[in-house]
């Protein structure tokens, strides 16, 4: 009885055995149908996080400074005389002689240094301000031989102008593609402005010389293009048109070495035309990246 026994206890043992197996492998194919489930459920579920796209360009706000050289040519508004007082002119070089209009056709080169700060009020436009300083060597002179005849004395007449210096303050208003700046200026203008005639009757021995320095105040306005290339550097081509105004001279006669008490006037304007190319250098970060 006690092998029968023994035997039954075994066998139930086995079943007991057998059957928590079973449990057991049923639980584990449950969690691995449930668990592929549960983790992409979190997975979509779970918050993600990406930066924003970083904002690349370059930044034109900051203080500047460079240099420039270009070619300046003036409109030739040559000399226009008038005798002081009226009519005496033709009394002292004969009757019948007429005083030609001069010109002088001034050009040259000129070149110098500028200064100026930009603000870049929105991503696509620019405002700014800018001063800058030349010497120049823009000047001209004319010649002019009248043979006389008819009443008429031989009379020569020479006529010069220069601009020794020019120098301008400007606003400027720009529009802003990356590193490629297209902009407008203007604003005023100032430069030394020497004038000069000489003219002379060999037969009467009489000569009306006048010379005139001044510092002149007017105004200019133009265009231009700047291209920031590589760094903090950038390199621009700017035209510009100047008007300084006219400037009046009186010249006294000379008769065989005595003053008269008559003369002439000339009058000049000065104005004209500059293309320059020039170089700056900008203090702050050349480019941004922002997120």
């Amino acid at each position: 009885m006690y092998l029968v026994r023994a035997s039954s206890e075994n066998s139930g043992q086995k079943n007991i055995g057998g059957r928590m197996n079973k449990s057991f492998l049923a639980f584990l194919a449950c969690i691995s149908l449930v668990a592929p489930a549960g983790a992409a459920d979190l997975a979509v579920k779970a918050p993600t996080y990406k930066a924003p796209p970083p904002v690349v360009g370059y930044d034109w706000t900051g203080f500047y400074v460079g240099g420039h050289v270009g070619y300046g040519w003036g409109q030739d508004g040559g000399t226009r005389f008038t005798d002081s007082p009226p009519g005496t002119f033709a009394v002292a070089f004969g009757v019948g002689q007429l005083l030609p209009f001069v010109g002088t056709s001034p050009k040259g080169v000129l070149g110098g240094g500028q200064a100026g700060y930009n603000w870049q009020v929105a991503p696509n436009w620019l405002i700014g301000v800018e001063g800058d300083i030349s010497g120049s060597g823009i000047k001209g002179s004319g010649l002019f031989l009248f043979p006389g005849g008819g009443g008429a004395v031989p009379l020569n007449q020479t006529v010069s102008q220069s601009l020794d210096w020019l120098a301008t303050v400007r606003g400027r208003a720009g529009f802003v593609v990356d590193r490629l700046l297209i902009y407008g200026t203007g604003g005023a203008a100032f430069g030394e402005v020497k004038n000069s005639f000489n003219i002379s009757a060999p037969a009467l021995a009489a000569t009306i010389i006048g010379n005139a320095s001044s510092t002149r105040t007017g105004w200019v306005a133009g265009a231009g293009a700047e291209y920031a290339f590589w760094s903090n550097w950038s390199v621009k081509l700017e035209w510009l048109h100047y008007d300084l105004g006219s400037t009046s001279v009186f010249a006294p006669q000379f008769t065989a070495g005595v003053v008269q008490p008559f003369g002439l006037n000339g009058t000049v304007v000065t104005k004209g035309d500059i293309v320059w190319a020039g170089l700056n250098y900008k203090f702050g970060g050349p480019v941004v990246a922002k997120y």
